[in-house]
C-alpha cells in the first residue's frame, strides 16, 4: 500500500484546513464572549459597562421611589395630628386653602376676620399653624400676627402670611411682626404644601427638644 493511501482516511475526517488569516481559533465558530479584534473587544466591554450602569441606575431610582412613597404615606398619616387655622375675609380663598390642606389630611378651622381668629385660638390650644391673609377689614395680617405672638411664641404656633400684593416689603414686614413664612398668591400648590410641612416639622423638632430638656 502506498503511503498516500494510508493518509487518505485522515484527510477525509480531519475537516477543512483553517485559513491563516481566520481570526477564530482553529477555524471554528467563535464562542460567546470572544472577539475577532481588539476593537470589537473594547466595544463589547463598553456595552457591558453601560448595561451594568443602567441596571444600577434603575435600581437606585427604584429605591428612591420606594423611599419617597413611604415618606408620603407616613406624612399623610401624621398630618391628622396637625390643626391648621386659616384666616381670610374671602370665602373663596378660605375654601381653596381648606381643600388643599384637607387633601393632605390636615385638620382645619377657618376664620373670616382677625378677631374671630383670636377667639378660635383661645378656644383651641392644639392649633399648630395659622395661615393668615394680609388685607382684612378689621385688623390686618400684621396686627393679627403681633397679637398672636403676644400670647404664643414661635415654639408654640407657626404663622404663614399670604397675600396677592406685589409689594416686596410685605414679606419683610410680616417677618418682623413675628411671622415665620410668607407666600405670594398665586402660588404653586406643591410650594405651598412644602412650606406648610417645613413649618410644622420645625415646630415638632422644637417641641421634641424642649421635652427632652425638661
Amino acid at each position: 500500500m502506498r503511503q498516500s493511501d494510508e493518509l487518505e482516511p485522515c484527510r477525509k475526517t480531519a475537516g477543512p484546513k483553517p485559513r491563516v488569516d481566520d481570526p477564530r481559533p482553529h477555524g471554528g465558530v467563535a464562542r460567546s464572549g470572544q472577539f475577532s479584534s481588539p476593537l470589537q473587544f473594547r466595544r463589547g466591554r463598553l456595552l457591558e459597562l453601560k448595561r451594568s450602569r443602567n441596571d444600577r441606575a434603575v435600581a437606585d431610582v427604584s429605591v428612591f421611589a420606594v423611599d419617597m412613597l413611604a415618606e408620603s404615606v407616613c406624612r399623610f398619616l401624621t398630618n391628622q395630628q396637625h390643626h391648621v387655622l386659616i384666616v381670610d375675609d374671602s370665602p373663596t380663598a378660605r375654601a381653596v386653602l381648606t381643600t388643599q390642606l384637607k387633601r393632605h389630611n390636615f385638620r382645619t378651622s377657618t376664620a373670616e376676620s382677625g378677631f374671630a381668629a383670636l377667639e378660635i385660638l383661645k378656644n383651641n390650644s392644639d392649633i399648630a399653624l395659622v395661615i393668615t391673609d394680609y388685607n382684612m377689614p378689621d385688623i390686618d395680617g400684621f396686627e393679627l400676627t403681633r397679637r398672636i405672638r403676644a400670647a404664643h411664641g414661635p415654639h408654640q404656633v407657626r404663622i404663614i402670611g399670604v397675600s396677592s400684593s406685589m409689594d416686596r416689603l410685605l414679606s419683610a414686614r410680616f417677618l418682623k411682626a413675628g411671622g415665620n413664612d410668607f407666600v405670594v398668591r398665586p402660588f404653586v400648590n406643591e410650594e405651598f404644601y412644602c412650606r406648610v410641612n417645613q413649618n410644622l416639622d420645625t415646630l415638632t423638632k422644637i417641641k421634641t427638644l424642649n421635652a427632652r430638656a425638661g
